[in-house]
């Protein structure tokens, strides 16, 4: 857990209430047709990860501060207002999935009063703490995912489906089916994992070189190319194992008893009660907070560490709040503007659905401005793209554009 640090974080982070509420939808409308999924995008989310680290690594700045640069003012103006505008979005419902399931746990405890409970905590704990002990905070909560791990166990009885179903992928034949492979796409490789993985790959090098008092040579990049590596396999893979037990789980209980219409986390706990037991349902209601108090701070800071490279502002969490009074104002703001939205619609699934449009749209083109810099020898160096790396890329590129068009064309059906 020591030589973890960003990677570990940003997996985590993937799994927050809007996609523990997309997961539980797709076990329970589909059972357990889709776990492949969990495997399928594996290497997509490493590769793309992996590119963004490599990017913080290799230049020390961030990816909107590269696009300001290479790409036109268009591309720029889009990537930041549609990633904050989304971030804003996702922080509404998380903040609102936080607070159900608060209730679920205490039932006396109002909604409305949880809700900027759980902001102004991210708030001061984000602000407040020194990065070093704030990230070591971050990686703790990511033991919550362990709920939904040991919450299967509780759940499944016939483990031999669940092994049928990972490694002979099957499809269901209707839209309904290619829109909820567009919809696990969206959720699991989401623009805000990449600004937070790019950027806190920055602040970890830049603690660590006044740390160890080194000037930044060749092996000590070697050293630590390996270490964000690891970090990153470690956090998409466990971020992509909670995925699969999340639908594993909805899909042994929920399917099989003909629930097939989950439209939040919380609903995907309650429903578990009387099929699962309480443990198991309790287990869901915890890691829903857990999760969520993970993933605010990340989607708040990757939206600041976004529009602060717009604007060229001093940026970083290592920065006190004395000398980063634009980049933790942003912060402040994004998650404000979640709890407002959370007062005027009260919906928190229908904020997830204006997140994964914006989203669904932005990604292609955020995920090419990525791979295009991550393969210019110019910009990286020796840490360039090599040719299986920018396959793949494009690749994510391709795949994200089918599945953001097939998002885009359902919504507007309906």
């Amino acid at each position: 857990m020591r030589s973890l640090g960003p990677g570990l974080v940003t997996g985590a982070a993937d799994d927050d209430p809007s996609g523990i509420a997309t997961y539980s939808q797709v076990g329970a409308r589909f059972g357990l047709q889709y776990v492949w999924l969990a495997l399928f995008t594996l290497p997509l989310l490493i590769g793309i990860q992996e590119m963004c680290g490599r990017i913080g690594l290799a230049t020390r700045h961030g990816i909107i501060w590269h696009i300001r640069r290479i790409f036109p003012s268009w591309v720029l103006y889009f990537a930041v207002a549609a990633l904050f505008i989304a971030n804003i979005f996702n922080i509404s419902a998380d903040l609102r999935a936080m607070s159900d399931a608060f209730s679920l746990i205490v039932p006396s405890t109002p909604i409305n009063l949880m809700i900027p409970i759980f902001a102004l905590t991210t708030i001061i704990l984000e602000i407040a703490m020194p990065y070093r002990i704030y990230a070591h905070y971050l990686k703790i909560i990511t033991l919550s995912l362990l709920a939904y791990i040991i919450a299967s166990f509780f759940a499944v009885s016939d483990w031999t489906a669940v092994i049928r179903s990972l490694i002979f992928p099957t499809m269901a034949s209707d839209v309904d089916g290619f829109v909820m492979i567009a919809a696990v796409l969206g959720t699991t490789i989401s623009p805000y994992l990449f600004f937070w993985q790019t950027s806190t790959e920055i602040e970890e090098e830049k603690y660590k070189i006044k740390e160890s008092h080194r000037a930044l040579d060749v092996t000590f990049e070697n050293k630590e190319l390996k270490v964000m590596r690891r970090d990153i396999y470690s956090g998409m893979i466990a971020s992509n194992l909670v995925m699969f037990f999340i639908m594993v789980t909805a899909g042994s209980t929920l399917h099989v008893n003909g629930i097939t219409e989950i439209s939040s986390a919380v609903q995907a706990s309650e429903a578990l009660r009387p099929l699962a037991g309480n443990f198991a349902s309790l287990l869901f209601a915890l890691g829903i907070i857990g999760t969520g108090m993970l993933a605010l701070p990340v989607l708040a800071g990757s939206a600041a560490y976004a529009v602060s490279e717009l604007f060229d502002w001093k940026e970083g969490l290592n920065l006190g709040i004395h000398n980063g009074r634009a980049f933790y104002f942003i912060i402040i703001l994004a998650i404000i503007l979640g709890v407002i939205i959370n007062i005027f619609d009260g919906s928190a699934f229908q904020g997830l659905i204006y997140a994964a449009l914006l989203n669904a749209v932005a990604v292609p083109v955020i995920l090419f401005c990525i791979v295009r810099i991550a393969s210019d020898r110019q910009i990286m160096g020796r840490f360039t793209n090599n040719r299986y790396q920018t396959t793949l890329g494009y690749l994510a590129v391709i795949i994200m554009l089918v599945a953001s068009s097939l998002a885009v064309y359902y919504f507007a059906l309906h």
